[in-house]
């Protein structure tokens, strides 16, 4: 009789435990996605191109009181196809710099 009652008690907790973990199913969470204005992707366009300096090569620039400056009217238009590049130095090519074109 003692046997009935453990078996008996062991597989009532089995069952409780069993049924417990049936009944909690966890929902799944999906992330919500976020579509960002059109004000957003050119304030994040405008941060990419301030720190990752493409004004630096694809940005004319005028001679001002501070030094060269990027003229506001061909911001990122790139070098004008009519101005001729500078010639390249060799003695300062030997020296370690580049040009590229």
């Amino acid at each position: 009789m003692k046997k009935l009652f453990r078996f008996s008690a062991m597989f009532l907790t089995a069952s409780a435990i069993l049924l417990a973990g049936c009944g909690n199913n966890p929902k799944t969470v999906t992330p919500e996605v976020v579509v960002p204005t059109d004000a957003q992707l050119i304030q994040k366009g405008e941060y990419l191109v301030t720190i990752a300096g493409c004004h630096d090569c694809h940005s004319p620039k005028e001679m001002s009181p501070q030094g060269p400056m990027v003229i506001p009217a061909l911001m990122l238009s790139g070098y004008p196809a009519e101005r001729p590049l500078p010639k390249a130095d060799a003695e300062v090519i030997k020296k370690g710099w580049s040009l590229i074109k």
